[in-house]
């Protein structure tokens, strides 16, 4: 009686070496028996990649026995990480200057695939007039975080401080939404105004009416009233 020797390949979306112990590419059924386990060793990483395969294909066999039907077999490793992505601000904007604004997005373990974030956006200050901003942002696969930039707009409206809300949600990826969810971004403004009156129409009897005019130096976002 003699062995048998079994000569396999092995593919799948699990990588050797990181996710699992590599396979030898060979096992031997010994005499008299009828089966070998090839054993897999798996790799706990800390890595966010959702289920992944070992696929072993036969190729060739030695010994007084030839291949067979089912040559093919798919083993899965299931996954036990996860995380979740917050935001933050981290630098303000500033019409002085035209200082962009910006943004943290942070994952809290790296994920082997991209995490596309769609952000929405609130706040009192308006896109395109106040601040330009990306629809989206990514952090790329194996990396933590990624920075949302708002371009700030130095217009000439006296408007004082205005905001900018950002919110995320997860658009592909294997990861979830954590807290928070929402950060505020502050645009500070630049402009100032002073205001002043002069009089431009004397009045005179009978019925010529005097006028003086109020005058504004910038234009401002409201009303400004005065007493």
């Amino acid at each position: 009686a003699t062995a048998t020797t079994v000569t396999y390949t092995v593919a799948g979306s699990a990588t050797a070496g990181t996710d699992y112990t590599a396979l030898a590419g060979t096992a031997n059924i010994p005499a008299l028996s009828t089966s070998f386990d090839i054993a897999v060793a798996v790799i706990d990483d800390v890595v966010v990649e959702g289920p992944e395969t070992i696929a072993v294909t036969v190729t060739n066999v030695t010994g007084p026995v030839t291949l067979g039907v089912t040559l093919n077999a798919l083993n899965t490793i299931a996954d036990n990480d996860n995380a979740t992505v917050s935001i933050a601000n981290t630098v303000n904007g500033d019409e002085a200057g035209a200082a962009s604004g910006t943004l943290t997005v942070t994952q809290t373990l790296a994920s082997a695939t991209d995490t596309v974030i769609a952000l929405a956006y609130g706040g009192s200050a308006t896109n395109a007039t106040d601040y330009g901003r990306p629809a989206s942002v990514t952090i790329p696969a194996g990396l933590l975080s990624a920075t949302i930039t708002l371009t700030v707009v130095d217009d000439a409206l006296v408007e004082g401080a205005e905001t900018v809300d950002v919110t995320i949600s997860i658009t592909s990826g294997l990861v979830a939404v954590g807290a928070p969810a929402i950060a505020t971004n502050p645009i500070a403004d630049n402009d100032v105004a002073d205001v002043s009156i002069s009089n431009t129409l004397d009045g005179a009897e009978p019925a010529t009416n005097g006028s003086l005019t109020v005058s504004q130096t910038a234009v401002s976002v409201s009303d400004t009233v005065m007493s």
